[in-house]
């Protein structure tokens, strides 16, 4: 998807002349928040480079719900509920990044211009919505092992780069299991993802 909207040159990352007006491209660093949990100004971001992850609140603790990495999308879910309500999301960047950000409605009313383009949006949203369904599937029917595995194997440049206790978090591991898993579970063969 990123290729429709932003193409990749001797400069680094542009934005096609027709999305000028809807996309901005900006270098940030590890740490800055590009979506606040309170906001009702919501955009959707594409992480061209560098690592970002998507977490909630819940009984007072932190719960990574969403990793972006390299040429994906990251929003704050709830961007989806009409009529617009405050975000539960936080969108952190967990590395220096570039990022493309465009603001939600502005981008949708491009996309309504172009229906193929639109086309291939839902398409794209339907195949993170579709892993993510995986992931809960994942959550509730295999062992951490087979979590950690999986997404140690999808995920590499994640793994090495972002703190045990996000990972964990988001495969719903205890920080304790995690860390002790790991050591035994990074000594053996990863499994084939087709």
């Amino acid at each position: 998807m990123t290729e429709q909207f932003i193409i990749r040159s001797s400069k680094g990352f542009e934005v096609k002349d027709e999305f000028r007006k809807t996309w901005t491209i900006r270098h940030l660093t590890k740490g800055t928040v590009i979506h606040e949990r309170g906001s009702t100004n919501y955009k959707t971001f594409i992480i061209l480079k560098g690592i970002a992850r998507s977490f909630v609140y819940k009984k007072g603790r932190e719960v990574t719900t969403y990793f972006a990495v390299d040429g994906m999308p990251i929003l704050g879910i709830d961007a989806f509920r009409m009529p617009k309500v405050q975000s539960e999301y936080t969108i952190e960047l967990l590395d220096d990044a570039i990022v493309a950000e465009a603001n939600l409605d502005a981008f949708y009313l491009s996309l309504d211009e172009r229906q193929g383009l639109c086309s291939k949006y839902v398409k794209a949203l339907e195949q993170e919505y579709m892993n993510l369904a995986m992931t809960q599937i994942d959550a509730r029917f295999t062992t951490a092992k087979e979590r950690y595995k999986s997404f140690a194997s999808r995920y590499p440049q994640i793994m090495q780069k972002v703190k045990r206790s996000y990972i964990a978090s988001y495969l719903d591991i205890s920080l304790e299991t995690f860390s002790r898993g790991r050591v035994r579970w990074d000594k053996e063969e990863l499994p084939v993802i087709g």
